[in-house]
């Protein structure tokens, strides 16, 4: 296929040079030059590049976007250490404002770091779109975990193809420099950012509701595909727009499938469940108990279980839930960590019992209701059996989209806007109409409850060479 027109970005203007002879890979939707037409091209935008640069950009074709002013650029020498001297002391990709990634994305501002990589605001200068884009850190475990992180977005992106069930999307991943890249749809402020502009005074029942309906809809497409998100907390929770209070769930770079269980310290504190502090076996329930925990967090303001450490964190659980069952610590690897077992009484005593302030916590010593500082019965029960020790008591995603709770929701805030809903006869929502009859069907089903113990890890042959960006 010839004559196709060969168009460079530079610093948001675009330049033709012309129809000239080239080769369509319709496979990778690459178009491609020989080399001596990449040099004549290249030597257009030579004043951006840096002498690395120079030679690296032959590898890449179209272009879209070189960056600005070469002596910003990180001068990078080639067989250096430190990737060239593009990564820091922690294999971190050292970035400039306004430099590209790929040749394509042109970086705006940092959007935040993470134990995985850093998450940036970039223009797509492919699509003109602007998209949040994960730099993964350089190095094999952290890659390992990123090609499964990859595994579980692709699912999602083919589980919810009309975006209706809350999980962030997906656009596409790639290598550059030996990091992978991981691009993501562009959405609004994260509910902590929201807590923390409103005072930590919390959110309306209603408001706290649409987002719980929220919620399960992606928790439920990850428990019919057996995955732990494993990181579900209202910093990864995320507002869809600035005008929307609809929720999308994102950062699944702690994620995992049930049976392909890598990690075994997961979950931040505040929203980590007590199977994975004792050393049972985890999977799906892990993320119901972080949703509990969030919804009283959103109504409060604040944590429910503030803990600076993991045997706090075990002292505010008892306090509200007694001694886990003994069915449970019998189980566990780390029982002894946490609880004395007298064998006269045949019982199991904590260990501790002061705060971080030197408070006496009792086991059952405070109520749920106390905790979640509201009166609603059916947000209490809710709330109890997100929250239940005992993982295979929990509530499922889609029991709790069955809960009174959530059928009593009539129109949660991101339906608001010229939207009703019509609920199908066991309390489910059936679909949700809009003013010009467009109609989105929603289906809830369940698998059994489970724990999976394998820790089978990913291959890295499951994801092709062409796919990751090696070849």
């Amino acid at each position: 296929m010839g004559n196709h027109p060969l168009e460079i970005t530079m610093m948001g203007m675009k330049c033709s040079k012309g129809d000239r002879t080239m080769s369509f890979d319709t496979q990778n939707n690459v178009i491609s030059i020989d080399k001596a037409e990449k040099m004549s091209v290249h030597s257009t935008i030579h004043q951006f590049l840096s002498p690395y640069e120079r030679e690296e950009i032959l590898q890449y074709s179209p272009i879209y976007y070189a960056g600005e002013n070469c002596m910003s650029k990180i001068q990078a020498i080639p067989g250096t250490e430190k990737n060239c001297g593009y990564d820091d002391s922690n294999a971190r990709y050292i970035t400039r404002s306004k430099d590209h990634i790929m040749y394509r994305y042109e970086l705006i501002t940092d959007l935040g770091k993470g134990a995985f990589g850093d998450v940036y605001k970039a223009l797509d200068h492919a699509t003109g779109e602007i998209v949040a884009l994960k730099i993964i850190r350089n190095e094999r475990r952290f890659h390992r975990q990123a090609k499964i992180e990859v595994k579980v977005l692709e699912t999602l992106r083919e589980q919810d193809v009309d975006g209706t069930n809350a999980c962030v999307h997906m656009r596409d991943y790639f290598v550059f420099r030996d990091h992978l890249c991981i691009t993501f749809e562009m959405h609004g402020n994260d509910l902590y950012t929201q807590l923390k502009l409103g005072k930590f005074a919390g959110f309306s029942q209603d408001h706290v509701k649409g987002i719980a309906f929220d919620t399960l809809k992606c928790l439920d497409v990850l428990y019919n595909n057996r995955i732990v998100h494993a990181d579900l907390k209202p910093e990864n929770m995320l507002m869809k727009s600035r005008n929307s209070e609809e929720v999308k769930i994102i950062d699944f770079g702690s994620s995992c499938f049930a049976h392909e269980k890598v990690h075994t310290y997961i979950q931040s504190r505040y929203y980590r469940s007590p199977e994975i502090m004792l050393g049972l076996g985890y999977g799906t329930p892990i993320d119901m108990w972080s949703l509990g925990c969030i919804m009283v967090e959103l109504t409060t303001g604040t944590p429910i279980f503030p803990a600076k450490d993991e045997h706090e964190l075990m002292v505010l659980q008892t306090e509200i839930f007694g001694v886990p069952p003994e069915s449970l610590l019998r189980r566990a690897h780390r029982t002894d960590e946490f609880f004395s077992y007298d064998r006269n009484q045949n019982t199991y005593t904590p260990r501790h019992y002061l705060d971080r302030k030197g408070k006496r916590r009792l086991p059952n010593g405070k109520t749920l209701e106390e905790a979640c500082q509201v009166k609603d019965p059916l947000f209490i029960d809710f709330v109890r059996r997100c929250l239940a020790v005992d993982p295979a008591k929990r509530m499922t995603p889609s029991e709790a989209l069955q809960h009174d709770y959530i059928t009593t929701l009539v129109y949660p805030p991101c339906y608001r806007n010229g939207l009703k809903r019509s609920w199908s006869e066991n309390g489910l929502v059936a679909k949700i109409i809009s003013k010009n009859s467009l109609t989105n069907s929603s289906k809830y089903s369940g698998s059994e409850k489970s724990l999976n113990d394998s820790g089978i890890s990913i291959s890295p042959k499951e994801i092709s060479p062409h796919a990751m960006g090696f070849c």
